[in-house]
C-alpha cells in the first residue's frame, strides 16, 4: 500500500506548524498575545487598514438635523450605515462629545474633566460612570484630542484587550495551550460584539475575562503572585466599571466575581482557608469601593435632585422558547417586529452550542474539575435570570438592579463568557475522543438535542418567518467543524488542507461577527470612511 508522502509547500508548513508548537509551549502568553493580534487584524482590517470608523455619523440617528444628511457638510449621496439594531447613539451623541469635554479639559485648562459645562446649564460628569473617565483606554481618546481614529484606536485596543484575556483565562482554566490560542482567536468574533459593535458597552465587555482571571488568581491559595494579580483584579474591576454602560459593567463585576468565589471557597478544606478566600475578597473589594468612590459617591449625591427614566421597578424576561437566541441573536430578532435585524440581546453563536453540549453530553471526563461544575451551575443560574426559572419577583427585589429594565440583555454578557468557557471544555473533550465512532456519537446527541430547541422555538410563540437557509448554513458549520475535526483526527491526517477546511467551517457560524469593506449591509457590519 501506497502513502502518499506530502508535497514539499505541506513540508514546510507543517515544520513551521511544528516550530510554533514547540515555541508557544515554551512562551504561552507570548503565544496569546500573538494570535489574538493576528485575529484583531483579520477582524478590524477596516478599521486598521482601509480607514473606515466606528463612529462614523452615518448610522441613521438624528444629530444637528432629524433628517439624513444629519450633519453640516455631510454628502447628499453617502448611503447611510445599517447599524443592525445596536445603539449607536451611546457613541456618537453621548460618546463622542464627551471626548471632546475630557480632550478640551484636559489639553486647553489642564483640568480633569469632572464637570460637563454645555449640558443641562451644567451637571456632573464624575458621577456618570458612562463619561469613561475612570477608563484607562479612555486616556487614548483624551490624549488624541478626541478624533474619531483615537475612538478606533480604543475599539481595537479594546478588542485586543479581550481576546488576550480570554486566551490567558482559557489557559489558565484548562492548561491546554492549543485551545487557548483558538479561543483567542475565536474571541474576536465574540456575537456580543456585533450586537454591541459601536455601543460604550463594547469596553465594558471586554474588560470581563481579565475580571474572572486575576478574580481566580487572587483567590487561589496555591497561587505565589496573587498579589500581582490583585492590582489586575483592581484594575480590571475599575476599568469595566468605568467603561460606559454601567449596568451590565455592575452585572459583570458581580457575576464574575460570584463564580471565582464559589469556586475558591468550593476548593478550601477548612474553615481557616475559607476565611482567607474570604478576607482578600473583603479587601479587594474595599480597595475598589475606596478606588471608586468619587464616581458613585457623586452619582448617589447627584441622584437627589436628578430625574431618570427608570424611576418604577421593571424585570424583563424572555420566554424559555426563545432559547435558540442566546446562542444566535438572529432568532432573538425575529419576534421583534417583523425585523430580523433588531435584536433585544447579544448571542454567542452555534458552534458555542455545540462545544457547550458536547461538554455536558460528555461531562464524565470533567466531573473531577470544580470549575467545570461551577461553570455549568453559573450558567443555570444566569439563564435562570434571562429566562425566568429564576423568578422575576427575586430580580425585582435588588436595588438599583431592578430599575434598569434590561436585565435580560446585562445577563445575556455574562451568560455568553460561562458559554464560551463551557464550549472550551467541550472541545478538550473532542480532542480527547478515542475514536471517531465516539465523536460522532457525541455530536449525534446534540443533534437531537438542537432539533428539539429548534421544535421548542418554532412553536413556543408567534415570530417572523424562520430563516431556514441562514438556520441550514450556520448548523452545517457549527456541526461540521468539529465532526470533521475528529475524523481528521482518528485518521491522523491533521494535513494543511484539512485544517484550512476546518477553520473555514468554524468561521461559517461567525462570518457576522466581523468587520468588511463591502458585502450585504443588512447581514454584515460594513462601516463607512473615517
Amino acid at each position: 500500500m501506497k502513502v502518499k508522502q506530502p508535497s514539499k509547500f505541506e513540508a514546510k508548513v507543517a515544520n513551521v506548524a511544528a516550530r510554533f508548537s514547540e515555541w508557544s509551549a515554551k512562551h504561552p502568553a507570548l503565544a496569546i498575545v500573538l494570535v489574538s493580534l493576528l485575529a484583531v487584524a483579520v477582524n478590524f482590517y477596516p478599521v486598521i487598514f482601509c480607514g473606515r470608523s466606528y463612529v462614523a455619523p452615518v448610522y441613521r440617528l438624528p444629530m444637528v438635523y432629524e433628517k439624513y444628511p444629519t450633519l453640516p457638510g455631510m454628502p447628499e449621496d453617502m448611503e447611510p450605515a445599517e447599524a443592525h439594531g445596536s445603539d449607536t447613539g451611546a457613541a456618537l451623541i453621548w460618546g463622542v462629545p464627551v471626548g471632546f469635554i475630557q480632550s478640551r479639559s484636559v489639553w486647553e485648562h489642564g483640568e480633569l474633566p469632572l464637570w460637563n459645562r454645555y449640558g443641562h446649564a451644567g451637571d456632573t460628569l464624575i458621577g456618570q460612570a458612562i463619561s469613561m473617565i475612570g477608563d484607562p483606554l479612555q486616556w487614548i481618546v483624551i490624549l488624541g484630542h478626541g478624533s474619531s481614529i483615537a475612538w478606533d484606536m480604543k475599539y481595537v485596543a479594546a478588542k485586543l484587550l479581550f481576546c488576550i484575556g480570554f486566551g490567558l483565562l482559557i489557559l489558565r482554566v484548562l492548561k491546554n495551550i492549543p485551545l487557548a490560542l483558538f479561543f483567542a482567536a475565536l474571541a474576536a468574533y465574540c456575537g456580543a460584539f456585533y450586537f454591541i459593535f459601536n455601543h460604550t458597552a463594547f469596553f465594558v465587555f471586554s474588560y470581563a475575562p481579565w475580571i474572572l482571571l486575576s478574580a481566580l488568581e487572587l483567590l487561589d491559595l496555591q497561587s505565589r503572585h496573587y498579589v500581582r494579580w490583585g492590582l489586575v483584579w483592581l484594575a480590571a474591576n475599575f476599568g469595566c466599571f468605568n467603561g460606559g454602560h454601567i449596568e451590565p459593567a455592575v452585572v459583570l463585576i458581580g457575576g464574575l466575581n460570584f463564580v471565582a468565589a464559589v469556586l475558591a471557597l468550593a476548593g478550601a478544606r477548612s474553615i481557616g482557608r475559607a476565611a482567607t478566600v474570604l478576607l482578600r475578597l473583603v479587601i479587594g473589594t474595599c480597595l475598589f469601593l475606596a478606588l471608586s468612590a468619587p464616581m458613585w459617591l457623586s452619582f448617589l449625591a447627584a441622584l437627589q435632585g436628578a430625574w431618570s427614566l427608570h424611576s418604577e421597578v421593571h424585570v424583563v424576561q424572555f420566554r424559555f422558547a426563545s432559547l435558540l437566541g442566546i446562542f444566535d441573536d438572529v432568532f432573538f430578532r425575529l419576534p421583534v417586529n417583523g425585523n430580523t435585524f433588531m435584536a433585544s440581546a447579544p448571542g454567542a453563536s452555534f458552534l458555542i452550542l455545540v462545544g457547550s453540549i458536547y461538554s455536558w453530553v460528555r461531562w464524565r471526563m470533567s466531573k473531577n474539575d470544580v470549575f467545570f461544575w461551577t461553570n455549568t451551575g453559573a450558567i443555570l443560574l444566569w439563564g435562570g435570570c434571562i429566562f425566568g426559572w429564576v423568578p422575576s419577583g427575586l430580580l425585582s427585589l435588588v436595588p438599583f438592579l431592578n430599575r434598569v429594565g434590561h436585565t435580560h440583555t446585562d445577563f445575556s454578557y455574562l451568560i455568553i463568557i460561562c458559554l464560551t468557557i463551557q464550549c472550551a471544555y467541550g472541545f478538550k473533550c473532542l480532542m480527547a475522543e478515542e475514536t471517531f465512532r465516539h465523536a460522532a456519537v457525541g455530536l449525534g446527541w446534540i443533534v437531537l438535542i438542537f432539533a428539539g430547541m429548534t421544535i421548542l422555538y418554532c412553536f413556543g410563540f408567534e415570530h417572523g418567518a424562520m430563516p431556514w437557509t441562514y438556520y441550514t448554513v450556520m448548523a452545517a458549520g457549527a456541526f461540521g467543524a468539529p465532526l470533521l475535526f475528529a475524523f481528521l483526527r482518528s485518521r491522523h491526517r491533521l494535513s494543511l488542507l484539512g485544517m484550512l477546511g476546518v477553520a473555514v467551517l468554524v468561521f461559517v457560524p461567525h462570518f457576522r461577527f466581523g468587520l468588511y469593506n463591502f458585502g450585504n449591509p443588512y447581514v454584515l457590519i460594513v462601516p463607512r470612511q473615517r
